[in-house]
């Protein structure tokens, strides 16, 4: 028998997944919403860069969750996860969007 324990942390996991996903749809709504001064299409770029990871991080927190799940249960490796580079990347683009837009 799994120890119940093993499958609340992953249940935990996912949900935290899913709260950054939450915090990037604000983050893409409040930026677009928000009248910034900046050029429109930069604006736009990095709203849409938000929301279509926003997306992506709930497919692979789905995905994650699953992946797991079937190795807690089956008492096996949980896989590693790929997921936070495609997080840090798409971010640390929009934070150099956003540099490069406050000082210029």
């Amino acid at each position: 028998m799994t120890d119940p324990r093993f499958t609340f942390a992953n249940e935990r996991t996912f949900l935290a997944w899913v709260r950054t996903a939450l915090g990037m749809i604000a983050g893409a709504a409040a930026l677009h919403a928000l009248d910034t001064g900046w050029p429109d299409a930069a604006v736009r770029v990095m709203s849409a860069a938000l929301a279509l990871t926003a997306g992506a991080v709930s497919v692979l927190a789905w995905l994650r969750w699953r992946r797991a799940e079937a190795a807690i249960r089956d008492g096996v490796e949980v896989p590693p996860t790929s997921g936070h580079v495609v997080i840090a990347g798409v971010l640390a683009g929009v934070a150099l969007m956003t540099l490069v837009l406050v000082l210029t």
